[in-house]
C-alpha cells in the first residue's frame, strides 16, 4: 500500500494532467458534435471534426492545414476581444477614480505590482454583457474582415490603422448606445450606477447588486425594436 501511495504521490501531476485533458475531449466540440450527430458532411461536420476525420483517415495535410485556419480565426478573435477588454478596463477605472477608489485594492482579484485589482472585479460583471456580446456583433455583422488585419514584427497579427478605426467607431457606438436588447440605458451608463451603487454599499451598508442583463420576453422584446427603429 505505500508503495502505490509513493506512486500516486509521484505521479500526481501527470494523472491530474491525463484526467483533465481526457475531460476536455469529452465535452469539447469534437466530443459533443460526434456523441449528437456524427461528422455528417454539411450537416454536423465542423471544423474541429473535419480535423479529427481527415487525421484519422491519415491526410495529414488536410488536418493541419484546417488547424492552420482555425488558430488563425482563434488568434483573430483573441486580438479583438483583448483590445476591447483593455478599453473596457481603463474606462472602468477612470469611473472608480471619478468616485474616489484606489483601483489597485480589489476584492475578487489579489493585489499584484501594477495591476488595477478593483477595476478588474467591476469589468468581471461587464465582460459577457458588453464585451463578447460586442465582438460576436462585430463579426457576425461582418464589421471587421481579414483586410483589417496585417502583420507585425515576430511573426504577429496586429490591426492595421483602418481595422483599429473601424474597431474603436463601433466600440464607442456599442458603449454609448441604447441597448436594444433590454431597452436600458447604455453600458457607459449603467458602469457609471454601478460604480456609484459600490460606494454606497461601502458608505451607508447598503446591499450591492452585480450587474447583470434583464431577461426580456418576446412580446417586450419586438416592442423595444419598434422603439428602437
Amino acid at each position: 500500500i505505500k508503495e502505490y501511495r509513493l506512486l500516486i504521490n509521484e505521479c500526481l501531476y501527470s494523472i491530474f494532467s491525463a484526467y483533465l485533458l481526457s475531460f476536455a475531449r469529452a465535452i469539447a466540440e469534437v466530443g459533443a458534435v460526434a456523441m449528437v450527430g456524427g461528422a455528417i458532411a454539411w450537416k454536423t461536420n465542423v471544423m474541429t471534426t473535419a480535423i479529427m476525420m481527415y487525421t484519422n483517415r491519415g491526410n495529414f495535410t488536410l488536418g493541419i492545414a484546417l488547424g492552420l485556419i482555425l488558430l488563425s480565426l482563434s488568434l483573430v478573435v483573441n486580438i479583438i476581444l483583448s483590445l476591447a477588454y483593455t478599453f473596457l478596463t481603463r474606462e472602468v477605472c477612470s469611473i472608480l477614480e471619478a468616485e474616489s477608489f484606489e483601483p489597485y485594492l480589489g476584492f475578487l482579484h489579489g493585489i499584484r505590482y501594477g495591476r488595477k485589482s478593483l477595476a478588474l472585479d467591476l469589468v468581471e460583471e461587464f465582460r459577457q454583457p458588453a464585451v463578447d456580446r460586442f465582438v460576436l456583433t462585430m463579426f457576425n455583422r461582418q464589421m471587421i474582415s481579414m483586410y483589417d488585419f496585417e502583420g507585425g514584427e515576430e511573426d504577429r497579427i496586429i490591426l492595421n490603422e483602418e481595422g483599429y478605426r473601424k474597431f474603436c467607431y463601433e466600440y464607442e457606438r456599442w458603449m454609448t448606445g441604447r441597448n436594444r436588447t433590454s431597452g436600458e440605458s447604455s453600458f457607459r451608463s449603467c458602469m457609471r450606477k454601478q460604480a456609484g451603487a459600490f460606494r454606497r454599499s461601502i458608505q451607508k451598508n447598503e446591499p450591492y447588486c452585480t450587474y447583470s442583463l434583464p431577461v426580456v420576453r418576446t412580446g417586450e422584446k419586438e416592442n423595444l425594436k419598434e422603439q428602437t427603429l
